[in-house]
């Protein structure tokens, strides 16, 4: 989670290390992919997890997209042993729907085109439109003000190839990855997100001993919102 202040009160395990995966920090996974990379799997070659794995024992953290990118970097890598932790922050294993993806993978297209053509501003003010997002624009301008000057400063065309290339409706689900981890599993959202508070209880319910955590007063954007949680 990049510029996030959550990070350093993380209850990291002595000689673990932490490698979080979030939505800024992915989303040039898309570019190898726009570039010629055949597929997803073999764009993950350029993830950070890869070597991590031959370095023992760590903390996997992703949110949001990250937390959906990370569970498709474990499906594609050997077991984790036990004495590591996977935790997901406003994630969810994708879409499982047929149909459902491809709507969203139109909806996505629409976007992907809209930050071509008119850039970043009037996209975030659908994103920001959304339920999910209602925490974090009630936070006091003081706080709100600089994390809305850094998402308009967010680069259109990597927005674009990501929202085209790591959608949800662009990479298969993820659920089956939950029932076969035996490493801890803490899987947060916030109480007030209620689509991805259906998506941690499946998730949850799913995996052999996940701790489910919901933040109270707290939306999509946990992190930001609740970063003392």
């Amino acid at each position: 989670m990049p510029q996030s202040p959550v990070i350093p009160r993380l209850p990291v395990v002595r000689r673990q290390a932490l490698i979080a995966l979030a939505m800024v920090a992915l989303a040039g996974l898309a570019l190898p992919l726009a570039l010629g990379a055949p597929s997803f799997a073999q764009a993950q070659d350029q993830m950070p997890l890869v070597d991590v794995m031959q370095a023992g024992p760590a903390t996997l953290l992703g949110y949001s997209m990250g937390g959906r990118l990370l569970q498709h970097a474990l499906l594609a890598l050997p077991p984790l042993p036990a004495d590591w932790r996977v935790v997901l922050v406003s994630a969810s294993p994708g879409i499982a729907a047929a149909a459902a993806a491809a709507a969203r993978r139109a909806g996505d297209a629409a976007a992907a085109r809209l930050l071509r053509d008119r850039g970043v501003a009037p996209v975030l003010r659908y994103w920001h439109s959304q339920t999910m997002f209602r925490p974090l624009l009630a936070l006091p301008p003081a706080r709100l003000g600089p994390i809305l000057a850094r998402r308009a400063g967010a680069d259109a065309e990597g927005l674009a190839l990501s929202l085209e290339h790591v959608g949800p409706g662009s990479l298969p689900p993820t659920a089956r990855l939950a029932p076969t981890l035996r490493c801890r599993l803490d899987i947060v959202a916030g109480e007030l997100d209620g689509r991805y508070v259906g998506h941690a209880r499946a998730m949850a319910e799913a995996a052999p001993g996940a701790r489910l955590h919901l933040v109270a007063g707290a939306g999509h954007a946990i992190h930001l919102e609740r970063p003392d949680a």
